[in-house]
């Protein structure tokens, strides 16, 4: 560990005027150890030289955009060009810089707008940079005097920026005591330095790589004062927690409902969910992912053995502002689905199939405009399909299958253009294909089978190009088939018995009903067999035309 003052240079560099970094005038700024080579000279080695990483940078001005497919192509660029002091690569964008840095600046680990900076160092200097303990921030200047980086990003810094959340005029021994840091109950003033002390080495013992943790020589004279150390990187263990204090109460407050809705289930299943403790923060359950600020982002229990209701969920969908995926498929799930899943407003993923859910869609799921997947299948769901869905304009995957759905299928289906998988098989459907499913361009396979359905295919599915598994068996459908329906030779399954279809059909695969009008033989294999195809891109596809 090595004494790192407010303003300081990065490794491999040293204040250009010594004696006016005394006196905390730090605009001189930094010149290297070891002067770069420079030019295109054979006799000129610069590819030896190395890059130091500094994250989380405001980065220096007049940037030098390059056009280039990846980091490590325009880390070579910048390598092979022995003018090139630094480079970055942030979101397909490369930039790099000649000559000084000027007005970069470290941001504090709350501040996430910052991007990754790779300094050029001379091979000479890599080594000691690489080998000290602690990441040392500063300002570069390559060839001359630079402008001074404003950083100094200590806890003390930190906990007076947060004074904004606390009335005004209290002293930092009170802000502490806010924070949890100091005990109230301690006699005499409280000494900010030593606790900003403590702070820093704690985290750097805590640090993931065992390399990068002090010595218990060092701790001690870090303790005594004699040695300071810079701000450590966030251990994984303390990146759930959010800098702000509303952050906090978000994290508290969505343990307290997940802990709420366990105590809801029956007790094999809250067995299940052992790791869900008040010891143990969300982000570390079973089943629980959380964004980079620490709130919960996803919700995987599929196949977990669950069993109790969606109306205990409730309380619980009114602490998830920052859900994204809901997956409670496969348990044994019983109730409604409430109304107040509205409040999921970020949700683009829920999985509630192969449970037992009784009751009907409810209206409010029109208002998750977010959604891309819609799996309700396998439950005891009933009631029509409301007209609302068509509000769902980005699902790509909805699949409605084997319920107990009933009514007309609504033309506002035909608003789902991002559809690619439909699923509406074994329900109770009654009355025509709406002609608006023919706006599904998009859609490559199509479940109508076991249904009720009657009149004929509509003609605007000719549309329907992309279309791979198109299976209507077990309705009362007649007339012709449209003749485009396997245009272009994608069509892989398309089954139609038990309907009155005339004319020219595809035949891919015949099936044969029972002489005792039974069910149709080995109907579960075909199913099978389309899963497994629907993954297939087939090369050699060959229409056969005749009678089913």
């Amino acid at each position: 560990m090595i004494f790192v003052p407010l303003c300081h240079c990065l490794a491999g560099f040293v204040p250009n005027f010594a004696d006016e970094w005394k006196s905390e005038v730090y605009s001189g700024g930094c010149k290297r150890n070891a002067t770069l080579h420079r030019g295109y000279s054979s006799l000129v080695n610069c590819k030896s030289d190395h890059f130091l990483e500094s994250y989380n940078i405001l980065l220096p001005a007049d940037p030098q955009p390059l056009d280039v497919g990846s980091a490590q192509e325009c880390k070579s660029n910048c390598l092979n060009n022995c003018y090139c002091t630094a480079y970055a690569f942030d979101n397909t964008q490369c930039s790099i810089w000649f000559g000084d840095l000027v007005f970069l600046q470290q941001l504090a680990d709350f501040d996430f707008t910052g991007s990754t900076l790779y300094v050029r160092i001379a091979a000479s200097e890599f080594s000691s940079s690489k080998n000290s303990k602690g990441i040392v921030w500063g300002v570069v200047a390559s060839f001359g005097v630079t402008a001074v980086a404003l950083i100094g990003i200590v806890l003390f810094v930190i906990f007076r920026r947060r004074n904004r959340a606390i009335k005004a005029g209290k002293t930092e021994e009170r802000l502490l005591k806010a924070f949890g840091l100091l005990d109230p109950f301690l006699q005499g003033n409280a000494n900010v330095d030593e606790l900003t002390r403590v702070c820093k080495v704690a985290c750097w013992c805590i640090q993931d790589d065992i390399t990068q943790r002090p010595s218990m020589g060092e701790i001690v004279y870090i303790l005594q004062g004699v040695l300071d150390v810079n701000l450590p990187p966030i251990p994984r263990s303390l990146e759930q927690l959010s800098w702000r204090p509303e952050g906090v109460a978000q994290v508290a407050k969505e343990a307290e409902a997940l802990l709420r809705w366990k105590a809801s289930l029956d007790n094999q299943s809250q067995a299940l969910l052992f790791s869900w403790t008040t010891g143990e923060a969300p982000c570390n359950w079973s089943g629980i992912q959380c964004n980079k600020a620490g709130s919960v982002a996803y919700v995987s229990l599929t196949n977990s053995g669950l069993k109790g209701t969606l109306e205990s969920l409730i309380i619980t969908f009114l602490s998830f502002p920052n859900l994204i995926n809901l997956n409670l498929s496969n348990n044994s799930l019983n109730g409604t689905i409430p109304s107040q899943i509205r409040y999921l407003s970020k949700l683009n993923f829920l999985d509630l199939s192969f449970n037992s859910i009784t009751g009907s869609i409810p209206q409010e799921i029109g208002m998750l405009r977010s959604l891309t997947v819609l799996e309700l299948s396998d439950n005891c769901l009933s009631g029509p399909i409301p007209s609302f869905i068509g509000n769902l304009t980005k699902l790509a995957i909805l699949h409605l299958g084997r319920n107990q759905f009933s009514g007309s299928i609504p033309q506002e289906v035909g608003m789902l253009t991002s559809l690619s998988h439909l699923s509406l098989s074994d329900n109770n459907f009654t009355g025509t294909i709406p002609t608006s499913i023919g706006n599904l361009t998009n859609l490559s396979t199509l479940f109508l089978d076991v249904n009720k359905l009657s009149g004929t295919l509509p003609i605007e599915m000719n549309n329907m190009t992309c279309l791979r598994s198109f299976i209507v068996f077990s309705n009362r459908l007649s007339g012709h088939l449209p003749q485009n329906i396997c245009v272009g030779g994608l069509l892989i399954y398309f089954a139609t018995f038990d309907n009155d279809f005339t004319g020219q059909m595809v035949a891919v695969k015949k099936f044969h009903q029972s002489q005792d009008g039974g069910e149709i033989a080995n109907l579960k294999a075909f199913r099978n067999e389309i899963d497994v195809l629907m993954n297939i891109r087939h090369r050699n596809i060959v229409r056969i035309c005749g009678s089913i």
